[in-house]
């Protein structure tokens, strides 16, 4: 990402050892772009599922992403 311009790294001026990466204005458009292809994917792929079904789905997916976390959690 660094070599294809996407991020660029910069030295912190108080800590020599501490750096930081940062997306460049060509990463978030290239961000930008993957965001609309898989958003148009996703309509695609669930165009004939009922919204019923599309909702249980979100709804199961975030209680598992919930679960997840909170196990992750200290």
């Amino acid at each position: 990402m660094l070599k294809n311009g996407l991020v660029e790294k910069v030295e912190s001026p108080d800590e020599r050892r501490a750096s930081g990466l940062y997306i460049t204005d060509a990463g978030h458009e290239l961000a930008e772009t993957v965001r609309g292809i898989v958003k148009q994917q996703s309509k695609d792929f669930f165009v004939d599922v009922p919204k019923e079904d599309r909702d249980e789905l979100l709804r199961i997916t975030k209680s598992i992403y919930k679960k997840i976390i909170e196990a992750r959690t200290p």
